[in-house]
């Protein structure tokens, strides 16, 4: 059994829907993100609960982009 690679909706009081990170990447399509900028963004990100929304949304725009390059 493999890991999904799909991130799903969340709901729209989420508070990662406010999050600066999220917000720099959700306004650019995924042909135009730049995969080591979402490394470095996912390096910086604390390896905590609080950070688990961010780091599964910044880990499936990484795969995606990856499979768009």
């Amino acid at each position: 059994m493999g890991t999904a690679i799909n991130w799903g909706p969340i709901s729209p009081s989420a508070d990662l829907l406010m999050n600066p990170i999220y917000l720099k990447y959700s306004q650019q399509t995924f042909g135009d993100l730049v995969v080591a900028d979402l490394k470095q963004s996912l390096r910086a990100a604390q390896a905590s609960n609080d950070s688990a929304e961010l780091v599964a949304y910044l880990s499936w725009a990484l795969r995606v982009a990856n499979l768009v390059a």
